[in-house]
C-alpha cells in the first residue's frame, strides 16, 4: 500500500501549478502557489491536500478487508468490522465526485478543481474507483460470517493434503517396502496432487471475493490531477507571467492525441523547459543518405575506366613473335 502523504501531494501539485499566473478572474489568485481562492471559502492548496491525503486513506484502507475479515472469530466481530468497511466504502463513494455541492469538488476541496483542474480524465479515473468501490461494498452487504468459516475449512483441508502427501512420500522413499506398497504410495501421492490443485482454485476464487487494489486507483488519480494542473497551465497562462518562455507552453501537444491522453510531453526535446529546439537531423540524414550513392558514383566510374583499358587493349593487333625485339 503506498499511502501518500499530505506533503507528497502537495508537493507534486504545487510543482505542477507554479507557472499558473496569479488571476481574480480565473478565481485562483494564487491558489496553486500558497495562496488562497477566490470562489468565496478561502480555500488553500495546503488544507486541501491534507483532505485529499485523508479520502485517499480511506480508499487505500479498502485493500484490508479480506485480511481483517479472516481474523474475526465470532460472527459477532465479523458484522462489526464488515459494516465498517462498509461505512468506509460508502464515504468514499459520497466523495468520489467532481462536484460536490455549489462551492465544493472531490471530499470537500476547493470548486477550483471542479472548475479548471478537473478534465474528463481526471473524471474518468474516479469513475472507475468509485464503480470498484460500489462493487465491494455490494459484496459486502451480501456476505456472511460463513465465508469466514469456509475459507478457514479449505485453508484446514489444504494443510492436512500437504501432510499426507509428505508422509506418503517418506514412506515410499524407505528401502524396505515392497514394490506392490510403493506403487500404491505413489498413487496416493498423485491423487493427492490433484486433490490439492483442486482445493486451490477454490481458496483462491473465495479469498479473491473482496480483491481490490486502491493503491493504483489512488497513484492513477493523483497521476491524472497532476497532469490536469499542468495541461491547465500550459492551456491557459501562454508563458506562465515570467516572460522567459517558462511557463511550458511549448511543450503542449495536441490534447487530441490519441497516443497523449493528457495533453502532456515528457520534455525530452526540451529538459530545460524554456522551449529550447534541438537543431533539425534531416541535413544530417541527408547527407548520411547520400554517402552510400556517392560511393556507388565512384565505383561505377572505375569499372567503366578499367572496361575502356580493356577494350583499347583488345582493339589491338595481336604481334607475332618474331616482331618482337630481342
Amino acid at each position: 500500500m503506498k499511502g501518500y502523504s499530505a506533503q507528497e501531494i502537495e508537493r507534486l501539485f504545487s510543482r505542477a501549478g507554479r507557472t499558473r499566473p496569479k488571476s481574480k478572474s480565473s478565481g485562483d489568485a494564487g491558489y496553486w502557489t500558497g495562496g488562497h481562492c477566490n470562489y468565496g471559502a478561502s480555500h488553500n492548496l495546503h488544507e486541501d491536500c491534507e483532505t485529499l491525503a485523508r479520502g485517499f486513506a480511506n480508499i487505500e484502507s479498502l485493500g484490508n478487508i479480506k485480511d481483517v475479515l479472516k481474523q474475526c472469530t465470532s460472527e459477532v466481530e465479523f458484522n462489526s468490522k464488515k459494516n465498517d468497511f462498509v461505512r468506509r466504502c460508502e464515504e468514499a463513494i459520497n466523495g468520489l465526485r467532481p462536484h460536490i455541492g455549489a462551492h465544493s469538488s472531490m471530499f470537500g476541496i476547493c470548486i477550483i478543481w471542479g472548475e479548471e483542474a478537473m478534465d474528463k480524465h481526471v473524471e474518468k479515473v474516479i469513475k472507475q474507483n468509485k464503480k470498484e468501490i460500489e462493487k465491494v461494498k455490494s459484496l459486502l452487504e451480501k456476505e456472511t460470517y460463513k465465508w469466514v468459516e469456509e475459507l478457514r475449512q479449505l485453508e484446514l483441508e489444504i494443510n492436512e493434503i500437504k501432510a499426507r502427501m509428505e508422509e506418503n512420500k517418506r514412506k515410499a522413499m524407505d528401502p524396505n517396502i515392497s514394490p506392490s506398497e510403493k506403487a500404491a504410495l505413489l498413487e496416493e501421492i498423485e491423487n493427492d496432487g490433484k486433490l490439492l490443485q483442486q482445493k486451490y482454485a477454490e481458496h483462491k476464487a473465495h479469498s479473491n471475493k473482496f480483491r481490490f487494489d486502491p493503491s493504483k486507483y489512488v497513484s492513477d488519480m493523483i497521476e491524472a490531477m497532476r497532469r490536469a494542473i499542468e495541461k491547465g497551465d500550459r492551456d491557459g497562462s501562454g508563458n506562465g507571467g515570467n516572460g522567459n518562455g517558462g511557463g511550458g507552453s511549448g511543450r503542449n501537444k495536441d490534447p487530441s492525441d490519441p497516443n497523449n491522453p493528457f495533453g502532456d510531453d515528457n520534455d525530452s526535446d526540451d529538459p530545460d523547459g524554456n522551449n529550447n529546439k534541438k537543431p533539425p537531423k534531416n541535413k544530417k540524414k541527408d547527407k548520411d543518405d547520400n554517402q552510400p550513392n556517392q560511393q556507388l558514383i565512384i565505383l561505377a566510374i572505375v569499372v567503366l575506366v578499367v572496361l575502356f583499358l580493356l577494350m583499347n587493349q583488345s582493339n589491338k593487333p595481336i604481334r607475332r613473335y618474331d616482331e618482337y625485339d630481342y
